[in-house]
């Protein structure tokens, strides 16, 4: 060992002296280590998009499309056989579209119906 006290390893004191060997502070709580989730059983399910329910409803609304792309068979062919309710209901559609995917959403995410 030298004479120069910056030569001392972590685990020796510095000769001559009575103090210990350097040691790291715990780290602060706010660091914590924790397990992050396994990314390899992790699923995304897939959602239904607003905007691609417009563009079927503007253009294929009189068929009922956006019904059965949101997973609404039976009112997908009620808007078939009746042209969308002579046009109504396609318009009345345009304002509560929005709120009709996220519930088609909220039913995949729960296992209620299929993506």
């Amino acid at each position: 060992m030298s004479d120069r006290p910056f030569d001392a390893t972590p685990d020796q004191s510095v000769a001559g002296s009575d103090l210990p060997p350097p040691s790291l502070p715990p780290p602060p709580a706010s660091v914590a280590m924790t397990n992050p989730p396994n990314v390899a059983y992790t699923m995304t399910l897939p959602t239904k998009s607003v905007s691609t329910a417009y563009i079927l409803s503007i253009f294929f609304g009189l068929a009922g499309i956006h019904q059965f792309y949101l997973g609404r068979v039976g009112r997908g062919f009620i808007y078939a056989f009746t042209f969308g309710g002579l046009g109504f209901a396609v318009i009345y559609d345009w304002f509560t579209l929005r709120k009709q995917v996220e519930r088609a959403n909220e039913e995949i995410r729960a296992g209620l119906r299929a993506g």
